[in-house]
């Protein structure tokens, strides 16, 4: 159940940036930015493998044509030896990814047709000049279009909102901590404890929410005594969990005999720092307010615990419903 919790928050969260405003006031500038740059860089590169190819045709024609043709014209459509060879060069073209094909060799030169997008390239001999015609096939618009500037530029937006948000949240936090200092509410009409500060919310059981309640008014009152889980609680201790166990019934939350809240005070520590782990996370700061400490080491170390809140004061907690 806590990864399902878990995946439907980051959906949440993922859908929340998708329908920012400011997300698209991001992505649509970065998009284009992108994809003019893909644009240009296809076209750049583009013209220089026109020119790399055209280098290459006039060097491939101009060491075989002596040796290999003796009548001109040819052309790549007749069935004759010297159009099986202009095949082979453009197999050659196509190979290497060359975007331009040739289809004749010619001792006059060919009017050029910009429609077909065809063109001369001149060879020039001691006795006579030789044309060769060249094809550039059109390119397809989507040639100049690439998904990954969308990709890119998704996740550009998405960084941005994060960190604004959380940049804006914790500006957010450090101003309500200035006004208001209550770090933890503790609600008896809902039972639950609140953090004022990111609006998160735990149920607690009745007998661990008492305690806690007792805990928090007891060290308040008396901030010098100690509370040890080896022993008794205080008798004040224990007249204010029968206070907050009453003050649920009138609430209408339990009509059950009183538990004893002297008993199983591990289990029942247990709870509540449970409850606020995961009301604070990694808060260790606020944590330190209002957390019961844990015991530290074994024998008499832990026999000399004290889970008392020492840090904990007026502003800091407020108890809801009492």
């Amino acid at each position: 159940m806590a990864n399902i919790s878990r995946f439907t928050l980051d959906f949440g969260a993922i859908k929340h940036i998708f329908l920012t405003r400011r997300f698209y006031l991001w992505f649509i500038p970065t998009l284009f930015v992108l994809q003019g740059a893909y644009t240009i860089g296809y076209v750049q590169s583009e013209q220089v493998d026109v020119i790399n190819a055209e280098n290459q045709i006039k060097q491939r024609i101009a060491m075989d044509l002596t040796h290999n043709f003796d009548v001109l014209p040819i052309y790549i459509e007749d069935g004759t030896e010297g159009g099986r060879y202009l095949a082979k060069l453009n197999k050659i073209l196509i190979d290497k990814h060359y975007p331009i094909r040739v289809v004749g060799v010619e001792v006059s030169a060919t009017a050029a047709d910009p429609e077909l997008r065809q063109y001369n390239l001149v060879l020039t001999g001691i006795n006579n000049d030789t044309y060769i015609i060249v094809v550039h096939p059109p390119i397809s618009l989507f040639s100049f279009i690439s998904l990954w500037p969308f990709f890119i530029a998704i996740f550009i937006a998405s960084i941005y909102i994060f960190y604004s948000e959380k940049t804006l949240k914790n500006v957010a936090e450090e101003r309500f901590i200035d006004i208001d200092p209550c770090r933890l509410k503790i609600d008896l009409h809902q039972k639950v404890l609140v953090n004022p500060v990111t609006g998160i919310q735990v149920a607690l059981a009745n007998k661990p929410l008492c305690f806690y309640a007792s805990l928090v008014e007891y060290c308040l009152k008396y901030p010098e005594k100690s509370l040890n889980p080896n022993k008794d609680l205080p008798d004040e201790f224990s007249q204010l969990c029968r206070k907050y166990f009453s003050r649920l019934i009138e609430l209408g939350h339990t009509i059950r005999k009183r538990p004893n809240f002297a008993s199983n005070l591990e289990k029942t520590l247990s709870e509540i720092r449970a409850a606020l782990d995961e009301l604070y996370g990694d808060d260790i700061k606020t944590k330190d307010y209002v957390y019961p400490k844990k015991a530290v080491g074994e024998g008499s170390r832990s026999k000399a615990h004290n889970f008392a809140l020492t840090e904990i004061n007026q502003e800091v907690v407020k108890v809801l419903g009492s």
